[in-house]
C-alpha cells in the first residue's frame, strides 16, 4: 500500500506542476499545453477516428521499414556468406 501511495503523490506532483508551468504561459499552449487541452485533444481525436487512422499509418509504415530492413539484412548476410565460402575455396 505504501507503493501505490507514493506513486498517487509523485503522479499527482507531477500534474500539479504541469498544471502550474501551463498557467505560467512560459510557452506557448502549441509547445505546452493544458491538461485539459491534451484531454480535449485526445477526446476529440479518438471521437472522429482521427487517432485510429494515424495509429493505423503508423503502424503500416513501422511494418514496411521492418520487412524492408529484414530484406536488406538477408541481402547483406548471403552477400557476406557467399564471399567468406569464395575466400574460403580460393585459399585452398
Amino acid at each position: 500500500m505504501k507503493k501505490l501511495a507514493k506513486h498517487a503523490i509523485f503522479y499527482a506532483v507531477l500534474v500539479g506542476l504541469w498544471f502550474s508551468l501551463a498557467a505560467l504561459k512560459i510557452w506557448p499552449p502549441y509547445v505546452f499545453p493544458t491538461p485539459q487541452g491534451v484531454i480535449q485533444s485526445l477526446w476529440d481525436g479518438f471521437a472522429d477516428h482521427s487517432f485510429w487512422i494515424a495509429i493505423a499509418v503508423s503502424m503500416k509504415r513501422m511494418l514496411l521499414g521492418y520487412l524492408l530492413s529484414v530484406a536488406v539484412g538477408i541481402w547483406v548476410w548471403a552477400w557476406l556468406a557467399i564471399s567468406f565460402w569464395k575466400r574460403q575455396w580460393v585459399a585452398c
